[in-house]
This record gives C-alpha cells, structure tokens and sequence, in this order.
C-alpha cells in the first residue's frame, strides 16, 4: 500500500513537470516490470495531454474530487450518463495501485472530459494562407506563421496550461509564466516553453525544433518520459521515436522570416539546401557534383532578391550550372 501511495505521488509530480531525474528513472523502471501499469499510465496520459490542462500543484482527495465530477457526469444527454459513469467508477475500485487520483484530477480540472471522451469546446485556428502571419495571442506570446502553417488554440487562453496544436512551421515568442507552462503539440511531438523563443518545423515524418533564446523541454508525445532539454544555440530532430541532438550552426534556418540569405564561405551542399528552403524548391546536386560540392565554399548575401537574380549571381560565385524546372533546383558542373 506505501509502495502505491508512493507511486501515485510520482506519477502525479510527473505529470506536472516536477519529478526529479532520479524520480523518472524509479517510475520507468516501475512501469516497465508489469505491462498493465504501463497501459494504465499510458491511459491517463493520454487523458492528460488531449485536455490540455496542467495539473494542480497539490493533493487531491479522491473522494472530494468524485463527488465534484459526478454530478456533472449525470448531466450529460439522456441515455449516456450511465454508460459514463459505469466507465469511471471501475477506476476507483480496480486501479488501486494509483487510486485514480489522475483520472479525477483530469476530469476535475478539465469539466469536460471524462475517460477519453471529450466535451468540444471554443477554439479559434489561425491559417498564413497567402503569405507569413504574425499572430499575437491572447497571453502576450507572439507566433510568427510561415505561409502555409496553421495554429489552433482553445478560447478562452487560460487555466492551469495553455496549449496550441502547430502543423507547418513558426517561430514561438513566448510570454513566460512558471506557473502558467505553454504547450505546443505538433505532430509525435510537444514541446513545453521554460523561457524561451524558438523555431518549430513540422516535417514529413518528424519534427525539428531550434532553439534561439532560453530552453525548451521537447518530448516524445505518444510517452512523455521520452524527453531531451533544449538550451540556447541548440537544435533536435525527433523521428519516430529516437532524438537526433545537435548544434545550430546554420545562420539562416529564420530566412524566411528576415528575408535575408547570408553565406560566409559556406559549403555548397548548405547554402543550396538554403536558397531551397527560402523559395521553397527541391534541390539535387549531379551525382559528380555532390561529392565535392561540400569543398565548395560560397560567399554571397541576398536580401528579399527575386529568385533570378540569385541564381545569377550563384552562377558568377561558383562557376557552375543551375537550372530551374517546375519546383526544382538542379546543380551541374558547366
């Protein structure tokens, strides 16, 4: 019974951001000796994340919490509060090994969730449909959309978390609150704000995420446990399930927002994959060409230029081919 206890106090202070590393590590490996914990949490996490809710910073008392969420139950449409309530209760007999302490802290907090089942509330989407959008939101925070992207977030803005869903890519200003964490879901992945501005790219099959100011807490949606911290100058992909980890190095990863290219003796293969990126075109290099094209050093500067005039002056800097059909880019030797 301590033990439960105990493990109900961790998990609690895991869904809240509080758990120390040592802490993580005794609840891995605590779910990973017994599958039906593993699913039982995975269960509640699910809950947890789709509400978008933080949860509160203190002890529940379960039986203060049912009697607060079963009414609320009993007021769904006719026919459907039994089926509801006959799908909640089992938890506080059955799962005693965490007291369904979550589960009602969830529903409790949420009001309009109860056991994977959601109650749609107001949420307003922003779309850069023609054309980057700067979009400020109702907590102070900026959010600059590339053309394409699209925002949705939950009105009112408020509560114990704030959380955003992102397809595309923007860059995230973030107005700071400890008490008040902001949550970006996009695609596997969610990142959690700790002070912080940062670049958010939504690709096919992964998401890729770099940092400029502060750090950002980036984890693995479908497990949250499978988590990396991000600081300052540093960048991560995460596909699948795995955390590819590395240094910003690239200079013009926010182009599209500045208008502005600038290489410095950069190798051919990157300022390519740049200027493909800016105007959003395929790039390929001849076969003959790729093996030496990061040899290739280009020292060139465009600012908001009409995508001809880059290429000639790409041509004059590197004495090579480039050739432009549909979406693509191809760089030959002459």
């Amino acid at each position: 019974m301590e033990e439960n206890e105990y493990m109900n106090g961790l998990i609690l202070k895991h869904f809240n951001q509080e758990a120390s590393p040592s802490e993580q590590s005794v609840l891995q490996q605590w779910l990973e000796a017994d599958p039906k914990r593993r699913q039982d949490y995975q269960d509640l996490e699910k809950i947890w994340q789709d509400s978008g809710m933080a949860l509160y910073r203190r002890v529940f008392d379960k039986d203060a919490a049912w009697a607060k969420v079963e009414p609320r139950l009993m007021h769904v449409a006719d026919g459907k509060e039994t089926a509801a309530l006959a799908e909640v209760r089992p938890l506080f007999k059955k799962r005693k090994w965490m007291a369904a302490a979550a589960v009602v802290l969830v529903l409790a907090s949420a009001g309009g969730w109860y056991f994977g089942r959601k109650v749609e509330s107001p949420s307003r989407t922003i779309r850069a449909q023609s054309a980057d959008q700067r979009v400020s939101l109702p907590d102070g925070s900026i959010v600059h959309l590339r053309k394409g992207a699209m925002i949705k977030y939950a009105e009112p803005f408020d509560g114990n978390g704030k959380i955003a869903e992102l397809s595309g890519e923007a860059f995230f200003q973030l107005a700071h609150n400890a008490g008040m964490p902001f949550r970006i879901g996009a695609g596997q992945a969610m990142i959690e704000d700790i002070g912080t501005s940062f670049l958010v790219k939504d690709l096919e099959g992964a998401i890729e995420v770099m940092v400029v100011t502060g750090k950002i807490k980036f984890m693995d949606r479908s497990h949250s446990l499978n988590s990396i911290i991000l600081l300052s100058g540093e960048k991560a992909v995460l596909k699948e399930d795995k955390f590819i980890k590395s240094t910003l190095t690239d200079s013009n990863f926010m182009a599209w927002r500045t208008g502005v290219l600038d290489f410095r003796g950069t190798s051919l293969d990157r300022a390519a994959q740049a200027i493909g990126d800016f105007y959003r075109l395929s790039v390929r290099l001849a076969p003959d060409l790729e093996k030496e094209a990061g040899k290739i050093g280009v020292t060139a500067r465009f600012e908001n230029q009409p995508l001809e005039e880059v290429l000639e002056e790409m041509k004059l800097t590197t004495g090579l081919r480039i050739i432009h059909e549909k979406d693509t880019l191809f760089f030959r030797r002459p």
